[in-house]
């Protein structure tokens, strides 16, 4: 088995966005890149994921765990990640990103900045959204470390891998936080492995780099308030959206 592979959050919403996902990665992939879904009917079958949800009369979701809307279907199912990927009988480490990505970069060079003394790297956003609805009218929650768990590089070695109990119990917030691992467990990747398309830069070293007129090169983009598609009617168009429009035709003029 290799030791990277890479898991999307699965959106039924949203089929474009994982097709771009996985394409442009394995695309731009130096070896051959496992990818798999993250998608929340199979791991409940599969006795993986057992969270009750209820739409909302607006259609929005709500998790009758923790009582708290949340905008994805992948929104704790990210967190399984880890576990399917040992089970799975990966090593090394298990990449997790949201499905509205682009890659502009081979996904394997991240693995230059991950350090085998932490449980997962991110990349450390300060991002405070101001709307309080995106994408196509879904709720926007502000809280600590937002975005930090769309990208999630884990370490398959750890002993600190969030187990199945937590992520079917849990707060979600909690999750999100990564609030079960020390501070010291998290380690921090480039910006320019989650470029966000509407507010990047928005971490220290980022605007540091802006600031001095070196900014970070943009190796994948994130669109976290929306796709550049139908129906996403709370977003705001991005410098980012031909991009990503060219890489939906090439993946739809290959197949």
């Amino acid at each position: 088995m290799t030791d990277f592979s890479y898991w999307i959050g699965v959106d039924h919403r949203e089929p474009e966005a994982l097709a771009v996902a996985q394409y442009s990665a394995q695309s731009l992939a130096s070896k051959p890149l496992p990818v798999h879904y993250l998608e929340h009917l199979d791991l409940r079958q599969r006795n993986y994921f057992n969270r009750p949800w209820r739409i909302a009369e607006d259609g929005g979701y709500w998790d009758e765990r923790d009582g708290k809307p949340f905008s994805v279907q992948f929104s704790h199912t990210r967190f399984l990640t880890p576990l399917l990927a040992r089970d799975a009988g990966y090593k090394g480490w298990a990449l997790f990103t949201d499905c509205d990505w682009l890659w502009l970069e081979d996904p394997f060079k991240l693995l230059a900045e991950a350090d085998t003394s932490k449980t997962v790297m991110v990349v450390p956003h300060r991002y405070m959204p101001t709307n309080s609805r995106k994408m196509d009218n879904r709720p926007q929650a502000s809280y600590g470390r937002k975005l930090w768990s769309a990208l999630a590089l884990w370490n398959l070695s750890s002993p600190l891998l969030p187990p199945l109990e937590m992520v079917n119990e849990a707060d979600g917030g909690y999750l999100h936080r990564f609030g079960w691992l020390p501070d010291e467990e998290i380690g921090f990747l480039s910006e320019s492995w989650h470029w966000v398309s509407d507010a990047s830069p928005t971490t220290v070293l980022g605007e540091q780099a802006e600031a001095e007129n070196r900014p970070l090169p943009i190796n994948a983009v994130h669109f976290t308030s929306g796709l550049p598609i139908a129906g996403m009617t709370h977003r705001a168009p991005t410098p980012f959206d031909e991009l990503w429009h060219n890489e939906q035709k090439i993946y739809l003029n290959g197949r």
